[in-house]
This record gives structure tokens, sequence and C-alpha cells, in this order.
């Protein structure tokens, strides 16, 4: 028996063979175990992320990220307690926090572009990692023992006491863990444009919404991780450790870090790639449209998001009702807020595994859990609750308030370094590779989220110094609960995160011919030429068919209404119409469509028939399938395809089935429904569901079911010959041979609808 290949939701595997990890290949065609592999690349030889193997060395890269986490949390929940524990003023404190945006802005372009052109043996990442890891630890000494090294930097004797009362000493100790803030902060920032560019160096374009969906939850757990550690009372457990909660805190996070550190160096393997061939100084300039809009979203945001990872709100709540003078005030009030941040990283992990499962598979979709639709949501979200912090009396009602920012959090996490991700690796499917590396991506939409850090940290000092002025209150350790500045700090984040977020792939491109490139044909048919473009302005790949048409202006105009609203077609079964112009020569049209990876059913049977296979038969029920679906919708548009054939029905790279090339207009190539300008193999009265028919028929056996004659000869055949039958070579199921059947009923009268055939069996899926 001949290998079968079966495609199911997406994905191929060979029938009749027993195995999980391990790789097939027969001849040049490689096949991954099912769910692993997508249909296209699966199918036709090309690259393909192989399977678990794969997915567990990159979950164990992400573990790095989850451990990132727990440090920023060392700095962010107790940086701001800590430092004002030191005798530092609270609005002093908020331009310490400058040292991310800085880090940010500095770092992270930095480190992506030089490894963008790295050529370390280890790597382009992996030795940025190691590095950085490095002085991440010595950071992190540098602020729990900010107090000691204080006392040796003068001279004098470290104080066997948790904080010394020495002016002199306290001073030089905020210098210090001033310092190590900024080191630790710089080094991180080097760590994370590492694994970030990790991500998008990996995974291939099908995956980005995985790989940083798992990045994402690796980072709320490990918020989780921190969050909860903190909340414990660490003196009690690991004494021995140090005589400060975070000394202990700080000590066990870099042994957990370094391991993370060796996890991911040693579980990821690198290739490395060439230069970019295009200056960095340029990248601004010449940023795609995409990518643009998506900075444009983060600058808003990340005005929002700043104050919230790093001012102690819930301490100055809790100070409402405690006197700051009461024994260990610091440690507790801490607590509460690493609780808050424990609760609220419960529910970003949460909706970091939910949410990426609400999406629809593909585009456009009728689904609202649209990837824009939540990003939108989840600003409006952030908003709201920020706006409510002016009802918040209690530390009960700030945990709870602080808990549902989770939801948002996990969000921004994921969407938008997923859609930079597609992005870039969309791009690298392209002919210039290396016209955007993944690094000065990243560095550039980096700096996006850093420039707002930088603005809204003078305007927080700016509002703590103006809400304890008019309060009357200082800026001291002692006055913190008789103002509420960090309040309105985040009241003030409402007006400035509430911004719409880029469109995305159910937006319609404008098409300017001049920004088209070619970059070769796709085929050719009676309708006319296909070529594969690239949208330069966009950065967006395309199909694009360019047809004869009659020159009359009049005809030209009426066409072109009509393709505008083909525009408007939504389903995930219908390629998507990008838009057409007419071409200078005033004689033919071009019409720019979604490229579709995969290439042609009947390249794809044509490529397994090589190769001595077959598809199988579960996968011919999910062609048929997804085809009526097609028809049901563009019959509900009241259009009529006319011309369903393998080559007509195209396969994404995720594996999803498309019907292409319908006739749109009755002037239209001198219409396709009254000659023979379509395919007479295939059309033939209620043409769509007998040529459905057909072309499962052909996917099945390998061949055209018809002999090979003139057209009119074949109208002749098809009219006093009995239907085709599907040959016995095959063991076929009773549901197909009865699918085909219905399908090739002569009588159009009794033949069933695209939406009857639905209910079939085989139909079914």
């Amino acid at each position: 028996m001949l290998p079968t290949f079966n495609v199911i939701g997406g994905f191929v595997a060979l029938e009749h063979f027993s195995f999980r990890l391990q790789r097939l290949e027969i001849g040049d065609l490689i096949v991954y175990p099912r769910s692993y592999g997508p249909i296209p690349y699966a199918l036709i030889g090309g690259k393909v992320f192989a399977g678990e193997k794969v997915f567990a060395r990159v979950n164990l890269r992400f573990l790095l990220f989850a451990h990132i986490i727990v440090l920023l949390f060392s700095s962010s929940s107790y940086g701001t307690p800590y430092l004002r524990n030191l005798g530092m003023r609270s609005e002093l404190i908020s331009l310490v926090w400058l040292a991310g945006p800085l880090s940010g802005l500095i770092v992270q372009p930095l480190i992506g572009a030089i490894s963008d052109k790295s050529t370390f043996k280890l790597g382009r990442r992996r030795p940025f990692i190691i590095i950085g890891g490095f002085l991440v630890c010595l950071s992190m000494a540098g602020i729990a023992y900010s107090m000691e090294w204080a006392s040796i930097l003068l001279g004098r004797k470290p104080s066997l006491v948790k904080f010394d009362t020495n002016d002199e000493v306290r001073k030089m100790a905020i210098i210090v863990a001033v310092i190590s803030f900024y080191c630790l902060d710089f080094s991180l920032n080097a760590v994370q444009a590492s694994l970030r560019s990790l991500i998008l160096d990996i995974p291939p374009l099908h995956q980005q919404e995985t790989g940083n969906a798992w990045a994402g939850r690796m980072m709320h757990i490990g918020n989780v991780i921190g969050y909860f550690t903190g909340f414990l009372d660490l003196k009690a457990i690991f004494s021995f450790l140090g005589d400060s909660q975070v000394k202990i805190l700080c000590i066990i996070s870099c042994i957990v870090f370094i391991f993370a550190l060796l996890i991911t160096c040693l579980s990821v393997k690198e290739v490395v790639y060439e230069a970019s061939a295009i200056e960095d100084s340029r990248a601004f300039k010449y940023l795609p449209v995409p990518i643009q809009k998506i900075c444009n979203v983060q600058f808003f945001s990340w005005m929002g998001w700043f104050p919230f990872l790093f001012f102690s709100w819930i301490t100055s709540v809790y100070a409402r009702t405690h006197s700051t003078q009461e024994k260990d005030f610091f440690e507790v009030s801490t607590r509460y807020g690493s609780f808050a941040l424990l609760i609220y990283s419960f529910v970003s992990v949460a909706a970091g595994i939910i949410i990426p499962h609400l999406t629809p598979t593909s585009y456009p979709s009728k689904n609202p859990f649209t990837i824009y639709n939540i990003y939108t949501a989840s600003h409006i979200m952030f908003a709201l609750v920020m706006v409510s912090t002016f009802f918040v009396n209690t530390v009960e009602q700030s945990i709870m308030l602080i808990a549902s920012i989770g939801i948002p959090w996990a969000v921004a996490m994921w969407v938008p370094f997923t859609l930079v991700g597609e992005f870039v690796q969309q791009n690298e499917t392209g002919v210039d590779e290396n016209e955007f590396d993944a690094g000065m991506i990243l560095g550039v939409h980096n700096m996006y989220i850093v420039f707002p850090q930088f603005i809204i940290s003078i305007i927080s000092a700016a509002i703590i110094k103006l809400v304890e002025e008019v309060t009357q209150t200082g800026g001291g350790i002692g006055n913190i609960g008789k103002n509420d500045a960090y309040g309105w700090v985040f009241r003030f984040e409402d007006p400035t995160i509430n911004v719409s977020p880029p469109e995305g792939g159910e937006e319609f491109i404008e098409i300017n011919p001049e920004q088209l490139k070619e970059l070769g044909r796709l085929g050719e048919g009676a309708g006319g030429t296909v070529t594969k473009v690239l949208n330069l302005s966009t950065n967006t790949l395309m199909a694009k068919k360019k047809i004869n048409v009659d020159p009359d202006p009049n005809i030209h105009r009426q066409i072109l209404r009509e393709l505008q609203f083909l525009r408007t077609c939504n389903s995930p079964n219908i390629v998507s119409y990008y838009g057409a112009f007419l071409e200078d020569d005033n004689s033919s049209i071009s019409i720019c469509m979604e490229f579709c990876e995969g290439g042609s059913l009947d390249s794809i049977y044509k490529n397994i028939s090589k190769r001595q296979g077959r598809i199988g038969e579960s996968i011919l029920g999910k062609i048929g399938e997804s085809v009526l679906n097609g028809l049901v919708y563009l019959y509900s548009r009241k259009i009529i395809h006319r011309d369903i054939k393998p080559s007509n029905i195209l396969v994404t790279r995720k594996g999803e089935i498309k019907i292409c090339d319908f006739g749109v207009s009755g002037d239209l190539v001198l219409s396709w429904a009254n000659t023979f300008l379509g395919t007479s193999y295939y059309m033939a009265v209620s043409a769509d569901v007998w040529s459905l028919g057909l072309t499962i028929m052909e996917v099945a056996q390998n061949r055209f079911p018809f002999p090979s004659v003139a057209p009119i000869e074949l109208v002749a055949h098809i009219a006093n010959l009995p239907a085709p039958e599907l040959s016995d070579e095959y063991e076929w199921s009773d549901d197909l041979r009865d699918f085909l059947k219905v399908c090739l009923e002569k009588n159009g009268e009794i033949r069933p609808t695209p939406k009857q055939m639905l209910d079939h069996p085989l139909g079914m899926g």
C-alpha cells in the first residue's frame, strides 16, 4: 500500500506508520509528526520547525525569561521602598527609574545591532546573554549590600545592624544602590534584547504567535515566582542567607538566574547570519508601515505602564491606616504589595494561557477575538482600572485592582512582539532577507517603549512634587500615607494609553503600482499571468494577477467597482483581495491578492504523486469542507465562483485551504460563465458543486478523471456518458464515493447546493 499523506487542522502526517519524535524522509520530501509541521512546507520540502524536540528547546529558552521577571520584580517591587528606607525622597526616586528607559534606549538597540553582525562561534545572541548575566549578578550584590559597600568605601567597618544610622554612610549607600540599579537595568536589557532576538531568529512565521505567547507565559510564571517569594517572610525561612528580605531575595534570585541562564544557553542552537545590508541610522526613516503603527501604539501605552511597574502605590494605601513608625512597617507594607502582585501574576498566567487560544486561526475571520481587538480592549481595560484608583481606600480594594491589571499586562507582553515577530519572519521569506534584521527592528521598537518612559518619569516627579506641595506634606517615609501622589501618577496614565492599536491583517492595502517589486512568476492560466510581488510601502507579500480587458473605460470602471466589492469579502476560506489598478497599457488590470506560500492544490498532489504517495481521505474531506464553506459565503454575497479546480484552491503557510479566482464581472475576460476562457474541464451547469466533485476525484487519484480531449469533445463526453467514478485501486470509503456521486449528479435541479453538501458525512470534516 502506498504511504498516505494526511493533513489535519493544517498539519501533515503519514498514515500507517507509528512514530512520535523522529523525522521521516521519502526522497526529498520531508514529513514531520502529526501536528508539528504546516501543510505547504511539509509537502513541498520546505523548512519546517521540527517537532517536540524544538518546542522543548524553545520552552527552555523561555525559562530565562521567567527569571528575568524575578529580577525585575526584585528591582521594581522592592526598589522604591528600599530606596525610600535609605532616606531618598519620593520625587528623586521617580528619577532613579529613568534607568529603565535609559538602558532600553541605549542598550537594547546597541546590543541588537551588534549581535546582528556578530560572528561568534557560540552564536549571535548567547555571548551577550552570558556577559549580561554576569553583570546582573554583580549588580544584584551591589543593591543587596549597598550599606556594607558604602561603609567599605568610606573606610569604616560595616555595621552589624540592618541600617547604619550614620548620615554619611546612608548617603553613600544611596549612591551605591542607585548605581547598582542602573547597572542592573543596563545588564538586564542586554539579556532581554538577546532573548527577544532569539525568538525572532529561530521559530518560523507560523510559530511566531506561539513562540511569543510562550515567552509571555514564562514571564508571567516568573512574576508568580518573584511575587510569591517576595510575599514570604524570607528572614524566617532563610535566615542564614542574610539579615534582610532584600538580601535574601537577591541571593536566591542570582542562584536561580544562573541556573536558568545555563539551561537557556545549552538548549539553544544558533546559526550565524550575515550582517545587515541596511545602515542602522536609516532604520527610523525607512521603518516599514506595519512596524511604525505598532511602535506608535507602544509609545503611548508605555506612558501608562511605566508608573504602574515601578511605583509602590499599595505602600501608600497601607500607610493611610498604619503608622510609618510601626516596627517592620517597610517590610510588612512591601509584602502586601508583593501579595497584590502575586495575585496579579496568577491572573497574568491564566490570561496568557487562555487568551491566545481565543484568537482565530486565519484571517479574515468573523471571530471577534482577533489579536487587534484584544489589544484594543486591553488598553481600554487598563485605562478604566487606573481611573478607578479614585475610589480605592483600603489595602484589600487596591489588591483587587492590581490583580485585574494582570489581563492587559498578559496582552501587552504578547501581542506587540507577536506582530513584530510575524513581520520580521515574513520579511525573511522575501528576496532581501537581510533588509531588516531582527535585532535592528527590536531595537527601534524598544526605543518607542523607552522614550515615553523618559517623559513619564519627569512628569511623575513633577506630579509627586506638586501633590506634596498642595497637601503640604514632605517626601519622606513618614509622609507617604498623607497624600496620594502615586495614585495621581496612576490616574495620569489613563488619557495616555487609550490609543487605537495598529490595524492588522484585515486592513485593505491601497495599491500603488510604483511600490510593487516583482519577485518572480507564480503561474499562468486562461485569465492571465500571476506573479509574486512585494509591496515596498508595507513590506507585504502579494500575488498579482494581470488580466487583459476591453479598453473601453466604462468597462474598466465597472470591473474596478466590482473588485472593490471583493475587498469586503471576509471569510477564512476565501483568498483576500487587497486592491486593483489599471496598467499603463490601458488594456489590462492587475489584481493584488493574498499570497499563499503553500501553492495550489494541483502542485501539491502532483508533488506527492512523484513520490509514489497520495493524499489521505481525511484530508480530502477537509478540502471539501473548506471549499464548500467558501462557496456558501460567496453565494451569500451573490457571487458564483464558476471555476473550482485544483489550481484555484490554495494553501497558506499555516495549512489553511482557500479558494481564489472567482468570476467578478460579466465583462471580465469576456465572462467566464459564457465562454471557454475559464477551465472547460470543470465547468458545467451548477458548476461549483460539480467542479468540486471533479477536483476531489482528481486529487484522490493523482490524475484527471476525464480523457484529455478538445473542449467540444469534452462537452459531448460529459453530456452523453455516465459521470466518472473512483477507481478500485484503493480502498475508498462509502462516504467518499457517495460524496462524489452526489456532486457529479448531472441533473442540476436535484444536485445539492454547497450549503446542503456541508451536511454530508465527508463534507462535515
